[in-house]
Order: structure tokens, then sequence, then C-alpha cells
């Protein structure tokens, strides 16, 4: 995988978001250095999707986003975070041999528990579109909040040290870029299908305000969901959450 160079990266012992600190970077100026990669060692209002939050405890986790121009390609506009998923997931796996899988649409898991979320969010700032992408992996987290105690885990690597952070988030991230300007996705999103733990499992899912039931059959190579319905009728999904029926997990 080539390197994509990553020209600014700004660290932090301690930040309520690194989302936050990207969108106010790109605020300040108006020519900043892209991509800019943002690290923190403990967030206090980590961002999740819908807005949820992400539990950030200091030293056990990986809490970082990257701020780059928005891609021209509504395609790749679609993929973004599938892409930082199979990024995230083989960059983990060539660093420390550990093998996850990928819950659409964009969380990781190890063993039936959620080991890392990813988020990307648009935002417009006179006339340029940013995209800040937060990717948070719990790394080492042993205690989680009782509300996601059952949910969450992590990959079990302790004592990473400041600079191996910073390594393992360039390392994912300039992989990420590179799938991004990649000409043809196919191959990545290859890999996101045969990591993933939803295809052929039973599902539900809410749509126009119903819960739905159906069986997860691909994923095409903007990031969508193609399900059968109970009725036997196909259809994409292409935003919100899904869940896995446990019997299937």
């Amino acid at each position: 995988m080539p390197n994509t160079y990553i020209p600014a990266v700004f660290e932090y012992e301690l930040t309520d978001s690194t989302n936050t600190r990207a969108r106010e970077y790109a605020a300040d100026s108006d020519s900043p250095a892209l991509p800019a990669l943002f690290i923190a060692a403990e967030q206090t209002a980590g961002r999740g999707r819908l807005g949820r939050s992400f539990y950030s405890p200091a030293a056990v986790g990986l809490y970082s986003s990257l701020l780059f121009e928005a891609p021209q390609n509504e395609d790749r506009m679609l993929s973004l975070t599938s892409l930082a998923a199979v990024a995230a997931l083989e960059e983990i796996e060539e660093r420390f041999s550990i093998r996850l899988g990928i819950k659409w649409v964009n969380d990781l898991y190890l063993n039936e528990r959620k080991v890392a979320g990813i988020l990307a969010e648009s935002f417009v700032h006179k006339n340029r579109r940013y995209i800040v992408l937060g990717i948070g992996i719990n790394l080492s987290t042993e205690q989680f909040p009782d509300e996601i105690s059952d949910k969450a885990g992590s990959i079990g690597l302790c004592g990473i040290k400041r600079d191996a952070l910073r390594e393992l988030a360039l390392g994912i991230f300039s992989r990420f870029l590179s799938l991004l300007e990649a000409k043809d996705v196919s191959k990545a999103m290859q890999t996101y299908r045969e990591n993933s733990i939803v295809i052929g499992q039973r599902i539900s899912f809410v749509k126009d305000g119903e819960q739905l039931q159906a069986t997860a059959l691909d994923v095409t190579d903007i990031g969508a969901l193609l399900v059968r319905l109970e009725s036997g009728d196909d259809l994409l999904i292409s935003t919100g959450e899904i869940s896995i029926f446990l019997e299937n997990k």
C-alpha cells in the first residue's frame, strides 16, 4: 500500500473531540495544510454516530480525526466510511496480526464486541467542502459505561506508547487516502465483503418508521447494503443502523 503524505499532525493529551479540533483548524485558516491529522490520548466529548458519544478514556485507545477536502466523485463520498473501515482493518491486521470483522456501516468487531467506530462529518467553510473522518479504537479498554458494557470491547493491545499510537494513526489514514484516491475501489470493497459479519445474516432495521426484518445479501461498491425482505423483495439501504439477530451472530 503506497504511503500518502499527511503534512500536518496535531497531538493532544486531552481534548473534547478531535473532530471539533479539525473543524476549528479549517475555520481558522483560509488555506489549511491538508490533509491534517488530529490525535488525542483522551477525549471528554468524543462523538459517535446518530448523536451518540464515543467513550474515550485516557491511555487505552486511539482517538483520531483526519481533515481533508471532500472528493468531487459522489460515489467516493458515499463509500468514505466503508473505505475507512477497510483501511483500519488492514492496518491493524498487518501490524498486530489481529483479525477483525466489519459490521455495516462502519464498526469494527472482535469476538462479537465493537472495538472501533468510524464517523464522517461534512461541512462547508468559505465555499470549500471539507470532510472530518473520525476513528476511535479501543486498544486496551477494560471498563465501559453500563449502557455499552455488554456490546463494547477492546483489541487487547496494552502499553502502546505515544509514538506507536501516532504511527498507527498515520498508517490507517495514509492507507485510507490511498484507497480514496485510487481509480478503482472494487478490490477494497471486496475486502470489505470478505470481512463482513453481516452478509448472510438475519438483521432488523427501521425504514420510514417501520421495523423490518431481512437477510443481508451483499454490500455494493459504494457501501450500500443489499437486503432481502421477508416479502421476498430486495432493498438497498444506504444509511441508518442495523441489528444482527443474536442467534446468527
